[in-house]
């Protein structure tokens, strides 16, 4: 940082044609600018200006140092533009994982982020399991249970309720529970990524139950198609 301000001071000094001058431009004290041109005169081991109470001009030397620093600092302000028009505008690609639960919530939203910013590359992968998004290299995740690694920056997008239903043709042959441990002696649906196997929260408490089923899945969707036309067939 010393450096690119030893730089961008002389550069001013021999611009403006004067110690003073840049002083006024920078918003530095004359002594500053003095200090830092003696200082980078100092490191570089040669005289860069020839100065004087009415003119400063360059030495042959600080001629061919001053094109130089000139290219380096509109070179440096080349990358301060393309960083903060990339953030403008984003580009490039999107590394997103989003769990199976929330995909059709997420999908639409999606959509929509790449038709506003055509330069940005969405690749959405799907998984029901959690993925390490370093090991993996994944940018960003969606999911709809909270991440067991603290290390992760994690906000939270919306709250959800969790509900146990049936279809009516279920029922048709069985007797409807009228609390959570008449659970037990229904023929439940089980996804399998969820982390808990075959366990069920208990709403009521914070306990759970082991229940028992004949249908697993990792697919959200295919749980929900099976719990709307199940029957109980069980023998």
């Amino acid at each position: 940082m010393d450096r690119l301000n030893q730089i961008t001071t002389f550069v001013r000094v021999v611009e403006l044609r004067g110690f003073a001058a840049a002083a006024r431009d920078l918003k530095l004290a004359p002594s500053v600018v003095t200090t830092q041109i003696q200082a980078l005169e100092r490191r570089l081991g040669v005289r860069l200006l020839n100065r004087n109470t009415r003119s400063v001009k360059t030495t042959e030397v600080g001629a061919a140092y001053f094109e130089r620093c000139l290219d380096l600092l509109k070179r440096a302000d080349f990358a301060d533009d393309l960083a903060q028009s990339m953030q403008a505008a984003p580009r490039g690609m999107l590394r997103l994982n989003v769990s199976l639960p929330v995909v059709d919530l997420v999908t639409p939203v999606i959509s929509d982020y790449a038709r506003q910013y055509p330069e940005v590359s969405v690749r959405m992968i799907v998984t029901g399991r959690y993925v390490d998004l370093i090991e993996e290299q994944f940018d960003l995740a969606v999911r709809h249970g909270m991440p067991n690694n603290g290390s992760l920056i994690v906000r939270t997008l919306a709250e959800f309720s969790m509900v146990v239903c049936a279809s009516p043709e279920y029922f048709a042959e069985r007797p409807m529970p009228e609390k959570p441990a008449d659970l037990v002696n229904h023929n439940c649906l089980f996804y399998t990524d969820s982390g808990a196997g075959d366990r069920w929260p208990v709403f009521s408490s914070d306990g759970d139950m082991h229940l028992h089923g004949n249908l697993q899945s990792n697919s959200a969707p295919a749980l929900r198609s099976a719990a709307e036309t199940r029957t109980d067939r069980e023998s």
